[in-house]
């Protein structure tokens, strides 16, 4: 009896000394020096794609737009990729990496326009890019333009490329003198009690700057903004030289009927 008792001991405490080894090592199998809990929560996969776009369109005089687009690629492990593009006529593209060698050119994917870039090489964990164009007639100006005097705009980004998009902003700088109006609509839409509203408007070197936020644009969805602006007219400034001239005009007049008035020419003889 005393013998089975001793070994049963024995056993018993064997078995507490395995058990903090067995529970190292299970850990351990997850990550060295990390909890079993955390192991699951580090499995969640880092973002691939486009992690941020910025986006800015500068409208010139004759309707053509200046593009430039300021993007942060990620975790991208091929040698070329499909971007959105919304612009019907991009001409000149240029796209500079500090670490990669870049061709971009417009194209199709299926029957959807694409940005479509070529890198000599596989991109790094992270890779920051430049992209530059013209959009040649990217604003008809006389179809722009309603009978009330005022312009209209719109842009809409679509995400039809084969990366996710995070983090979109555009900026629309508009010709010099030109003001907005009123915005019509946006895309996300403006609720008056976001913590920051979709968009707003500022200025550099004295032009009006419209700037649309979205904090990403998955596959199929978009991001868009539309909005009316003018060139204040200068009435004022023209009514005052037109009631001028014709009060200079009837002074001119007043006067060459008085110095052709006869009484006033015999007065003058007299004198």
């Amino acid at each position: 009896m005393r013998r089975t008792l001793r070994t049963l001991c024995i056993l018993s405490i064997a078995a507490l000394v395995a058990l903090p080894a067995a529970a190292q090592q299970a850990a351990g199998s997850a990550a060295p020096g990390t909890p079993p809990a955390a192991a699951k929560t580090n499995q969640k996969a880092a973002p691939k794609g486009v992690i941020s776009w910025k986006e800015t369109l500068d409208l010139a005089a004759d309707g053509s737009a200046r593009v430039g687009v300021d993007l942060v690629l990620a975790n991208w492990d091929a040698d070329a990729i499909d971007l959105p593009l919304s612009y019907a006529k991009p001409e000149g593209i240029t796209v500079t990496c500090p670490d990669l060698t870049v061709v971009g050119e417009a194209g199709k994917t299926g029957d959807v326009k694409a940005l479509k870039l070529k890198f000599d090489r596989k991109p790094a964990p992270v890779e920051r890019l430049r992209i530059d164009f013209v959009a040649s007639g990217f604003l008809d100006w006389k179809k722009a333009r309603s009978p009330r005097g005022f312009y209209g705009f719109s842009y809409t980004f679509a995400n039809l490329g084969s990366a996710a998009v995070g983090g979109y902003t555009l900026k629309v700088l508009l010709p010099p003198e030109y003001k907005m109006t009123e915005v019509l609509s946006s895309t996300p839409k403006a609720t008056g009690e976001e913590a920051v509203p979709p968009y707003d408007f500022t200025e550099e070197d004295g032009r009006l700057a419209v700037n649309l936020r979205s904090p990403a644009v998955g596959a199929g969805k978009t991001a868009a903004i539309a909005f009316n602006f003018e060139k204040p007219s200068n009435n004022a400034i023209a009514y005052i030289v037109v009631v001028a001239a014709i009060i200079a005009i009837i002074a001119l007049f007043a006067k060459r009927g008085v110095l052709t008035d006869k009484d006033y020419q015999q007065r003058n003889a007299c004198a």
